[in-house]
C-alpha cells in the first residue's frame, strides 16, 4: 500500500487512541490528579504494580494485591522494561505506560502493513484489509443507542462496546487505546505467523525460521493467552502444506518444529512456575468465560458477517492450494476453537480475532468485486467502514461519561477512580517513605493505586488479584468500623503482615461515616482530613 494511505490511517488511529486521555486532562478538577488511565484502571494498575517492583530493582515479582504468602516467581519482560524506563527517565510509571502504549501501536501498524503485503497481492485488497483491521467493529453500538433512547440499561450487549463486558484485546483500535500488552501479543502473533509462512520459500529460509521462533517465544512469554491459537493455526497450516507439498514434507515439518519449540518450551516453563506459586495457581482459575456464539458473531459486525458468507469460497480456494489464505483462515479457526475450550481463561484467547476475520472479509470482497466492482473502490470501502465503526464512537462516549463521573457511578461496581485528591497523593507519598514493608489496609478504590505509588502490598486492592476478595473486603470494612476486638485485630494484623491503614474519603465512604482506626493504632501523618495510621501496636483489651 502507498505511504500516504498507511500514514493517513495510522495518524487517525493514533489520534483516536489519545482522544480520551487528552479529554481527561482538560476535565481534571483543580484539586485532583489524573493518572493517565481510562477504561478499566484496575487491570492496568496490575501491570504497573509489576513495573513498580522492577523500578525498585526486583527481577522476580510478587503480587502486591494479596497478603497471602507466595514465593513471588513471576517475571514479565514488558513490566520489567517499563519499570527500568521509568527509573532511568524519571517519568512516572503511569505516563511511561502510555508512552509504551504508543510505541507498541507504531510497531503494530508497521507489522500489520507488512502482513498485508505478505498475504495480499492487490493494492486495493491491502488497503481494504488494513483499514478494516484498524477501524471496523461490531454491532455493540445498537444496544448502547437503545439504552440512550430508553433511559435504562438492557440485559443484552455485544462485547465490542458494553457498559459491562468489552473485549478490547479482540480489536486493534481498542488495544491501541487501552491495552498495550494485548497489542504486543497481536503484533507478535502477526510476526510469528507471517515469518513462519515466509520460511516456506526455498531461498535461505533459516532467517525467517529464526525470526518466527523468536516471535513465538516472546509471544508465549509476554502474552501466553495469545500463543495457543497461533500454535494451533500453524499446526493446521502445516498439515495443509503437507497435503499440497511436492516432496518437501520433511523440510517443512523440520521448520515447523524449530519454529514452535521455543514457544512451547516457554509455555511449559511458565505453567510449571505458576503451579509452584499458590497465589498465581489460584488466579489462573479465575473464570473469564467466552460469551455465547451469537454474542461473539455480533461483536465483529459486518466484517464477521462477510467472512462467514465467504467461507465456502475461501475453503475451496485453500483446498486448491491457496496457502496465502490458509494462514489467516487457520488463525481464525485456532482462536474460535481455543475460546471455547473447557478452561477458565477462555475469553482471554480471543486476542486479535478481528484481524483474521477482516482478512477473510477482504478476500470475500475481492471475489465479490468481480460482480459488484464498487465494493472494493474507495467509496465502497469507506461505506463499509462507516457502517462497521460506530461502536468505537460509542466506546468514546461511554468512557467519556465514566471519566466525567470519575467512575463514581453504581454500575462501575467499585472500579477505581481516574482522579485522586492531592491530599491523598501527599498521604501516599508519606507512606512510600516508610521503611516498613508491611501491608496497607484501605478501601480497594484507593488500594488499587497503593502498590504502584508506594511499592507496598495491600490487603484488598483488586477483584481478581486479591485472593478471596469479597470476604476480605468484609473483614476490612469491619476493621475500619472498629467492629473487631483489639486482641482479635492485633492477631489479624500479624497474620496478614498489616502495618498501616488509610483513613481517607474512600475508607469513610466504605464505612458510611468516620472510621474507628484509633482503636488499633496511631496517626503518623495527616494532611487535611486524610490520615495515615500505623496499626498493630495497641494493647489487647482487658
Amino acid at each position: 500500500m502507498t505511504k500516504g494511505f498507511f500514514w493517513t490511517c495510522s495518524f487517525i488511529a493514533l489520534g483516536f487512541s489519545w482522544i480520551l486521555y487528552v479529554f481527561a486532562v482538560f476535565i481534571c478538577p483543580p484539586q485532583m490528579v489524573y493518572f493517565w488511565l481510562i477504561y478499566n484502571p484496575d487491570d492496568q494498575n496490575v501491570h504497573l504494580m509489576w513495573a513498580r517492583q522492577a523500578y525498585e530493582g526486583s527481577f522476580f515479582f510478587r503480587d502486591l494485591y494479596t497478603t497471602d504468602p507466595h514465593p513471588g516467581l513471576f517475571f514479565n519482560l514488558f513490566a520489567y522494561s517499563l519499570g527500568l524506563f521509568s527509573r532511568w527517565t524519571g517519568i512516572s510509571l503511569h505516563l511511561s505506560y502510555q508512552l509504551f502504549r504508543t510505541i507498541a501501536a507504531l510497531a503494530f501498524l508497521f507489522t500489520l502493513s507488512w502482513f498485508s503485503a505478505l498475504f495480499l497481492t492487490s493494492e486495493q485488497s491491502r488497503r481494504t484489509f488494513f483499514a478494516l483491521s484498524l477501524f471496523s467493529s461490531g454491532f455493540g453500538w445498537i444496544p448502547i443507542v437503545r439504552d440512550v433512547l430508553t433511559g435504562r440499561q438492557g440485559s443484552f450487549y455485544f462485547t465490542d462496546v458494553s457498559p459491562h463486558l468489552t473485549t478490547p484485546e479482540a480489536f486493534s483500535l481498542l488495544s491501541m487505546t487501552v491495552a498495550p500488552l494485548a497489542l504486543i501479543g497481536i503484533t507478535l502473533s502477526l510476526g510469528f505467523l507471517g515469518l513462519s509462512f515466509a520460511s516456506l520459500s526455498p531461498a535461505n529460509p533459516l532467517p525467517f525460521v529464526a525470526g518466527a521462533a523468536a516471535c513465538g517465544a516472546l509471544l508465549a512469554h509476554l502474552h501466553p493467552y495469545a500463543a495457543p491459537p497461533a500454535l494451533l493455526a500453524l499446526l493446521l497450516f502445516h498439515l495443509t502444506v503437507t497435503l499440497n507439498s511436492k516432496g518437501r514434507e520433511r523440510r517443512n515439518w523440520l521448520f515447523f518444529l524449530l519454529t514452535v519449540a521455543p514457544a512451547v518450551a516457554v509455555l511449559v516453563l511458565q505453567a510449571f512456575i505458576f503451579s509452584q506459586d499458590p497465589a498465581f495457581a489460584r488466579k489462573a482459575a479465575t473464570e473469564t468465560l467466552t460469551p455465547s456464539p451469537l454474542i461473539v458473531a455480533g461483536t465483529f459486525g459486518i466484517p464477521g458477517v462477510i467472512a462467514l458468507l465467504s467461507l465456502p469460497t475461501l475453503i475451496s480456494s485453500i483446498r486448491a492450494g491457496d496457502l496465502r489464505t490458509a494462514v489467516p483462515f487457520f488463525w481464525a479457526v485456532g482462536i474460535l476453537v481455543c475460546i471455547y475450550l473447557p478452561v477458565s481463561f477462555q475469553r482471554k484467547m480471543m486476542e486479535g480475532f478481528q484481524i483474521p476475520l477482516c482478512f477473510l472479509a477482504t478476500k470475500g470482497l475481492e471475489r465479490w468485486s468481480n460482480r459488484i466492482p464498487s465494493l472494493t473502490r474507495p467509496i465502497g470501502l469507506m461505506l463499509i467502514i462507516l457502517l462497521s465503526a460506530p461502536s468505537h464512537l460509542a466506546f468514546l462516549g461511554l468512557n467519556g461519561y465514566w471519566l466525567v463521573h470519575n467512575n463514581l457511578i453504581p454500575e462501575r461496581r467499585m472500579m477505581p477512580p481516574y482522579f485522586l485528591h492531592r491530599d491523598q497523593l501527599t498521604l501516599l507519598k508519606r507512606l512510600e517513605q516508610e521503611p516498613d514493608r508491611g501491608a496497607v489496609l484501605c478501601n480497594p478504590m484507593i488500594g488499587n493505586y497503593v502498590p504502584v505509588l508506594t511499592g507496598k502490598p495491600v490487603f484488598v486492592g483488586h477483584w481478581a488479584e486479591t485472593l478471596d476478595f469479597v470476604p476480605k473486603l468484609r473483614e476490612a470494612t469491619r476493621i475500619l468500623r472498629g467492629e473487631f476486638p483489639v486482641d482479635e485485630a492485633m492477631a489479624f494484623f500479624r497474620r496478614h503482615h498489616i502495618a498501616f491503614a488509610l483513613d481517607t474519603f474512600w475508607e469513610r465512604l466504605l464505612c458510611g461515616g468516620p472510621t474507628a482506626l484509633e482503636r488499633y493504632g496511631e496517626i503518623v501523618f495527616q494532611v487535611g482530613e486524610e490520615k495515615l495510621y500505623r496499626i498493630g501496636s495497641k494493647e489487647p483489651e482487658r
